[in-house]
């Protein structure tokens, strides 16, 4: 299937990404990655809407322009060029970084159960109550201007805002 489907097949794998990145429930290093992940690919969409061979040079023409209206794709880029490069030495656009990324344990309860003896058995495995626990990792985006976002809504717009780009220039996207 690989680029078979041209633009939609990038946005099907941004999908994807935001589905990962939502998805925090792993270790910290791998969750780090499909967030660095996520923005590069939502990023380089843009790329591929400029290389594909059946979309209008109207579009082609005007997507590096309309994409700059758009602060989450702003941030988008920012990251995606701090991932490749490390520092921003040029084309800043809100000299947008990741600030932190947390991580939450939260540990299933310990569950105690107390039986008087009364020579019956104890109760079995399936009986008792399971629970587990999760991960979260939550993380920040600062900009040059002191805003500090959570960086899980910086993507979900992102992906909200292609969706608008799409409409404005009659691209379906699935």
């Amino acid at each position: 299937m690989i680029l078979k489907d041209g633009y939609k097949e990038q946005f099907q794998r941004v999908l994807r990404y935001l589905d990962k990145v939502r998805d925090q429930d792993r270790g910290t290093l791998e969750y780090s990655d499909d967030i660095w992940a996520f923005f590069q690919n939502c990023w380089h969409m843009k790329d591929w809407i400029k290389n594909d061979p059946m979309l209008p040079n109207s579009v082609k023409d005007n997507i590096e322009r309309e994409v700059e209206n758009y602060d989450s794709l702003m941030i988008s880029a920012d990251l995606t060029n701090r991932s490749k490069h490390l520092a921003l030495t040029k084309n800043i656009r809100r000299d947008a970084r990741i600030s932190g990324i947390g991580g939450i344990i939260h540990a299933p309860p310990i569950v105690i159960h107390e039986r008087l003896y009364s020579g019956e058995a104890p109760p079995e495995k399936a009986d008792l109550p399971r629970e587990i626990g999760f991960a979260e990792h939550p993380f920040f985006i600062e900009t040059s201007d002191g805003k500090k976002v959570d960086g899980l809504s910086i993507a979900g717009q992102a992906v909200d805002d292609w969706k608008i780009i799409f409409q404005k220039f009659s691209l379906p996207w699935t």
